[in-house]
């Protein structure tokens, strides 16, 4: 067996491990995005926040963890989760969850060619991000039930 390029699918489980795992990397860009005070329309702010070791390592995980999947479509609506995340955030599904963080990730993907916008950066800074960690951390919804 070799190591393998693919991107998984949705339906290829997230193990809490890697559930919990995601939750500490976002808080860390979180702490560290808010202490630095980055300006989300300031190009150079962006990049700046691009370069952090923390987004690096969250991006990195969001991957790693299994919330990136090839066979989800990037269609869930960050914008609407970032004004409301008290109703969106606090109310999905862990699927839910997982396909916005697909769709976060795709999106930032494509500005990162543009250089000129970060959704990750919009998504911390409206607290969605991290009450995905919250959840991911705390919410026992999300898990299977322990048999």
């Amino acid at each position: 067996m070799k190591i393998s390029r693919k991107i998984i699918s949705k339906d290829n489980p997230v193990y809490e491990s890697q559930a919990k795992f995601l939750a500490l990397c976002i808080l860390q860009l979180d702490e560290r995005t808010k202490r630095i005070k980055f300006d989300p329309d300031d190009k150079n702010d962006v990049r700046d926040f691009w370069k952090l070791p923390e987004y690096i390592i969250f991006h990195d995980a969001t991957y790693a963890c299994g919330f990136v999947c090839n066979d989800y479509s990037p269609d869930f609506n960050i914008n609407a989760a970032n004004i409301n995340s008290k109703n969106i955030i606090s109310k999905a599904s862990f699927e839910e969850l997982r396909h916005y963080i697909h769709t976060l990730m795709r999106a930032e993907r494509s500005n990162q060619m543009d250089g000129y916008f970060s959704p990750v950066l919009k998504a911390v800074l409206s607290d969605a991000l991290t009450l995905v960690a919250i959840r991911l951390n705390s919410d026992d919804e999300l898990y299977e039930i322990e048999m």
